[in-house]
């Protein structure tokens, strides 16, 4: 199967990297991953990156893609 990859989003609050979630990828190294944001409330500018995981068998060092920036958008109606 695929490698290991963990999705992280930027906190300004804190100016740090946190963990949203972690995926595997298929075989190619694609990976497709969706989150429902509940808390939004207005429109907001999300940057999100994929990190690699250590793995025993990978011969590679940890890295991080280029971040990506996303705008959220609240839900609107019911």
């Amino acid at each position: 199967s695929g490698k290991l990859v963990e999705i992280q989003y930027y906190d300004p609050s804190r100016a740090k990297w946190g963990p949203a979630e972690v995926v595997r990828t298929n075989r190619n190294g694609r990976f497709v991953y969706r989150f429902r944001f509940r808390t939004i409330t207005i429109a907001q500018r999300i940057i999100f990156r994929a990190a690699s995981l250590p793995e025993a068998g990978w011969p590679f060092l940890p890295s991080t893609s280029k971040p990506r920036s996303v705008i959220v958008y609240p839900r609107t109606g019911s």
